[in-house]
């Protein structure tokens, strides 16, 4: 396997072409902002706007006219056709995506043989049009340029699609009092849906609508807002709070304008029918009332309503069966991103699929690449859990035609919870999935990762790929491993892992506690016990410190001061106690 996504149709031509001597580039059908970015990734050529009358690029070594036998594009939205030969490339596709797709081809060819290219002809399509990926910032928030580069990034490998859930990392100025002091300004999110645009990037703006929204009403001056006084959940017959909701929506449509869609959360609304005033009705007619109200509001705004389908699968019991069934016609009306995320391989089956088709609900998959367990507080996501989690869905999605599959990523699994892994650490699930919604296949582990040492890090060696398929669960490399691009990442990626090194060093000081707990409470611990539990606390603090500084200095150059420290707290606070406690019953 030598691309991601690996292409649909390859044919070798024999020889070699040296990309590295093209100086020029015609291109006809390309904006100008996706022009820019590709004259960054190709500095030493120089681009020309052409009109040639169709998607088409031809790269040479000087000016050059288009030839009349461009290589033939497949029948599909987003297809390209890409050839490349000894004195040239040609590039033809049928619209500009598939062109601006068939240049990251390009580019990854160029970096994976070193700008020797095998003369070859490929013919490539996606087998979905909804290629997605959740980025959730209440977890984990990336600095602003880190942000960019991570879109950027997924738009390489052929993302169209980012479902961007915000929470209190935006400054709503419809809500203040609520953003965290590094949140972003409306600046910085239009100027990212700006750059997503130009790289085929639809921006999905989330903001929950019922549950899920401690982040807000956990301030004094929300908490009126809230259902019954729990500050999970808005009430959802307030008026006021669908008020302060719909302004909320309003702003964020604004900030990232040009999008088609508009998520608007709905989902584990556990709280439903207790305050005074909802008692009075049932609680599907409740929750009917206020989704009701916000798909309105993001029609409106000429935006198509997406929402999470568990409610109306009653997949918590939230419901009795007769009113979850009451609320499937909202699926007519707004796309359900059905998830089901799996484990291992269990529960990796969509029983509702066909009922969801054939009552004329509009469905996109929803799997799962991080935050999906089997722990809330994992460092880098299961690999290979997640790899059959997202085949089921791919073979389903196929198999039901559906339009494409999101791939969720959870920073937290709720606002209150600590930071799960960071996007960062997920880059072979999430590129698992980009690849497998583009061509529709099922690789193993080991040959992905393999593809992801080659491609995303830059190195052929068989020892990182057998690293990075098994980096979860096995630690920190046992010998010095070397990438050639994404160095930095590749640093965050082995001292998450090395936090395996240091909860075992954690089980250990907690073995010594029980252990010597009754001997040191009865006073009956002798001296060279006593020592020795000395010793264990004091390299349990040393290789601690240690730790510590190696993880904050990997998560620094990516994410913002307080998610740092929120991942130390998490990672580390509890060390801390268990010292304190060990050390007392030493004395």
């Amino acid at each position: 396997m030598a691309l991601i996504p690996e292409a649909q149709i390859v044919r070798l031509l024999g020889g070699e072409a040296s990309i590295d001597s093209l100086k020029w580039a015609g291109v006809s059908g390309l904006s100008e902002a996706t022009l820019g970015l590709l004259r960054q990734d190709l500095p030493r050529m120089t681009f020309a706007q052409r009109d040639y009358g169709n998607h088409v690029a031809i790269l040479a070594r000087e000016e050059c006219p288009l030839s009349d036998n461009l290589p033939t594009v497949p029948q599909h939205p987003e297809a390209y056709a890409l050839e490349i030969g000894e004195e040239r490339v040609t590039l033809a596709a049928r619209d500009a995506a598939g062109l601006w797709y068939g240049f990251q081809t390009l580019l990854e060819l160029t970096a994976l043989h070193g700008g020797r290219v095998p003369r070859q002809i490929i013919q490539d399509w996606p087998i979905m049009a909804m290629r997605g990926i959740h980025v959730d910032l209440k977890g984990c928030q990336p600095r602003p340029a880190r942000l960019l580069e991570l879109c950027r990034l997924l738009a390489r490998y052929k993302v169209n699609h980012l479902l961007l859930e915000v929470e209190d990392k935006f400054a709503f100025g419809s809500a203040p009092g609520m953003a965290v002091p590094e949140a972003y300004d409306r600046q910085t999110l239009t100027a990212l849906a700006e750059q997503c645009q130009a790289m085929h990037i639809e921006l999905i703006p989330k903001l929950q609508s019922l549950g899920h929204v401690d982040y807000l009403l956990r301030h004094e001056r929300y908490r009126h807002l809230a259902e019954n006084g729990h500050p999970y959940q808005y009430c959802p017959r307030n008026e006021e709070g669908q008020a302060l909701w719909n302004a909320m929506c309003v702003e964020l449509h604004e900030a990232l304008p040009g999008g088609r869609y508009f998520h608007i959360g709905a989902d584990e609304t556990s709280h439903l029918g207790e305050c005074e005033t909802c008692r009075t009705h049932s609680k599907g007619a409740s929750y009917i009332h206020r989704v009701n109200n916000c798909l309105e509001q993001v029609e409106a705004l000429g935006r198509t309503p997406i929402m999470w389908d568990d409610i109306l699968r009653n997949l918590h019991g939230h419901l009795s069966e007769e009113e979850a069934r009451s609320t499937w016609h909202l699926g007519q009306r707004a796309i359900l991103m059905y998830w089901v995320y799996g484990y291992g391989g269990r529960n990796n089956r969509f029983p509702l699929l066909a009922d969801y088709l054939g009552a004329d609900c509009k469905i996109w998959g929803a799997s799962g690449y991080s935050g999906c367990g089997p722990s809330w507080i994992q460092d880098i996501a299961p690999y290979r859990e997640r790899v059959l989690n997202i085949d089921a869905w791919t073979q389903a999605a196929v198999s039901a035609g559906l339009p494409g599959v999101m791939a969720t990523g959870w920073g937290k699994i709720a606002s209150a919870d600590p930071p799960a892994e960071p996007m960062e650490a997920c880059w072979l699930p999430m590129l698992y999935s980009a690849a497998s919604t583009w061509n529709g296949r099922a690789c193993s582990p080991e040959t992905f990762a393999g593809a992801v040492a080659r491609s995303f890090f830059g190195s052929d060696d068989p020892a990182l790929a057998a690293w990075l398929a098994d980096a979860d669960r096995s630690g920190p490399p046992a010998t010095p491993l070397r990438v050639r691009r994404h160095r930095q990442r590749f640093r965050l990626l082995v001292a998450l892992a090395a936090m395996r090194d240091h909860q075992a060093r954690r089980a250990r000081l907690i073995e010594h506690q029980q252990m010597y707990r009754k001997s040191c409470r009865d006073g009956s611990l002798v001296d060279y016990r006593r020592t020795m539990l000395g010793n264990v606390i004091a390299d349990f603090g040393q290789k601690r410190e240690a730790a510590i500084k190696q993880f904050r200095q990997a998560l620094r150059p990516f994410y913002v001061n307080s998610t740092v420290e929120s991942l130390c707290e998490s990672r580390f606070g509890i060390d801390e106690e268990l010292m304190q406690l060990l050390e007392g019953a030493g004395k």
